[in-house]
């Protein structure tokens, strides 16, 4: 059985569980072969699978990362905007595999991010205290040129995340919404993450921002995320 057929069929399987607007989506993926984004925003939506199923499902978002660029495209699940929801100034960038102790002093670390946890999680600091703040993620396949002309505050850090997914933690929600990584189930490897922030000052005379104010947030964030070797934390402005 083809590999896009085997996702397909394990769609069907949970399509009774799943809501409709997010199988519709899900299906509209599939139909474009972009099978990780589909299995993306099932999980995203709080999907509850068996033991068998997971299993399932981690086999073939592995063979989709190994698979040639016709068979695993890269779909919208590796760029998406939404909001995320800081508390005590901070959100997390992690993988499955972290184990973070508040006690322990991060690897590294400047004013925007630190790196904790063997560099299987990075937390980003935010200029409010928390509630909600627009984010977008990028999964990337190569380093980007840095664009230092649009944000005023962006640094970059060294991870090493277990796939096949990456995690987007709220602490206020103890949401995590996921994007697909490069790498099969149990696979780790090295990665930047660049972290890009504006609003911060303006967002910390708030303290609390909320999305219902109607009034546009003052902080936002850009996170993208490439495969690279290790590095020491780069801070690139200020």
């Amino acid at each position: 059985m083809e590999l896009s057929d085997r996702c397909r069929r394990l769609l069907d399987q949970l399509a009774d569980r799943v809501p409709a607007d997010v199988l519709a989506e899900a299906r509209s993926y599939g139909d474009d072969d972009e099978w990780e984004a589909a299995f993306i925003a099932i999980g995203n939506a709080g999907v509850q699978l068996s033991p068998p199923e997971q299993d399932q499902l981690n086999d073939l978002l592995a063979q989709l990362a190994d698979a040639p660029p016709e068979v695993a495209r890269s779909g919208p699940g590796r760029r998406r905007d939404f909001l995320v929801h800081p508390s005590n100034y901070q959100y997390y960038v992690r993988d499955l595999d972290s184990d973070y102790d508040p006690e322990v002093a991060p690897l590294e670390e400047d004013y925007l991010v630190s790196v904790h946890a063997d560099r299987h999680l990075i937390q980003v600091r935010t200029g409010m205290y928390g509630f909600d703040l627009p984010l977008t993620v990028e999964i990337l396949d190569a380093e980007p040129a840095p664009d230092l002309a649009a944000w005023p505050d962006v640094s970059e850090a060294s991870a090493a995340f277990t796939g096949p997914v990456l995690l987007i933690e709220s602490i206020l929600t103890g949401q995590a919404d996921r994007f697909p990584l490069p790498a099969g189930p149990g696979q780790t490897r090295p990665y930047r993450v660049r972290v890009h922030a504006r609003g911060r000052p303006e967002a910390a005379e708030l303290v609390h921002v909320s999305a219902d104010s109607g009034e546009p947030p003052p902080e936002r964030h850009l996170i993208q995320v490439w495969p690279a070797p290790v590095e020491t934390l780069k801070t690139w402005k200020p």
